[in-house]
């Protein structure tokens, strides 16, 4: 079906099932504001950049983070997927 993930204050990311309006998943584990997400290209994973610097990416099967991604100095304001779902931009 379809579905939205959206980034908040609450430092949690979630995804909701647009057919039902309903939140499918919380992603917990940003320590401060999500402030990007990205679905993957086959929608298997999601990309969330936040306020603590971090960027994670999101095994939406398990809702369960599988990569934390440390470097920035500053906060996450975007991430992108590569269109072959192989690569991961933050900014």
């Amino acid at each position: 079906g379809m579905h939205l993930a959206t980034g908040g204050a609450d430092t949690n990311a979630r995804v909701w099932d647009l057919a039902t309006d309903r939140c499918t998943a919380t992603l917990k584990g940003h320590d401060e504001y999500v402030s990007s997400v990205a679905f993957s290209p086959d929608g298997m994973h999601l990309a969330t950049g936040g306020a603590d610097t971090n960027a994670r990416v999101w095994d939406l099967a398990t809702d369960r983070c599988t990569a934390t991604l440390k470097g920035h100095d500053e906060y996450v304001s975007s991430v992108a997927f590569s269109p072959d779902g192989m690569h991961l931009a933050t900014g």
